[in-house]
């Protein structure tokens, strides 16, 4: 395991996410109010490939999605990290992402994990540029984005959906 395969904040344990993980997350694709902002629902066998192309891009590049996990009670309460992502031609910046049941919506969770996620892209993985998309309409993942030090740069579609574009670049001679 590296070090980042699991980490831990105040509330919540981040665990790598293996293809095993794909039962746990049907809950969240399952679930309509999660899956409005990221692409409706999934049925089974592609939460299940999901799961498999997430741990795919583990072992391809050492850091992914995390399975979230509270540290009290080790439920499972969501998924998020940072990947690689397609987002225009000959564009594959890294992705800032969270998705959490609707359960624990509301209690600074998303932004825990986001600001874990940007911290280890930055200072671990020593990147210099990191996006997070989120849907014009959704003013809460909008607020964490900018909260975790990402700001708006357009408007774009991502997969077929309008979509918002924020971004952290480091600047030249920065180290934070």
């Amino acid at each position: 395991m590296t070090d980042l395969d699991e980490v831990t904040t105040d509330r919540l344990i981040l665990r790598r996410m293996e293809a095993e993980d794909w039962a746990a997350q049907l809950r969240l694709d399952g679930d309509p109010r999660v899956m409005a902002t990221l692409g409706g629902l999934r049925p089974p066998e592609r939460t299940q490939a999901y799961a498999e192309e997430q741990a795919r891009h583990w072992a391809e590049h050492g850091f992914g999605w995390w399975a979230l996990l509270d540290r009290e009670t080790e439920e499972l309460v969501g998924r998020g990290g940072i990947r690689f992502i397609e987002l225009e031609e000959a564009d594959r910046p890294v992705e800032v992402g969270y998705a959490l049941v609707p359960e624990r919506w509301g209690e600074g969770l998303a932004t825990e994990v986001a600001r874990e996620a940007v911290h280890v892209g930055r200072e671990v993985l020593g990147l210099d540029r990191i996006v997070g998309l989120a849907l014009p309409t959704n003013t809460a993942s909008r607020r964490v984005l900018e909260k975790v030090g990402l700001e708006y740069r357009r408007d774009i579609v991502y997969k077929g959906f309008p979509s918002v574009l924020y971004e952290w670049i480091r600047s030249e001679g920065s180290h934070a």
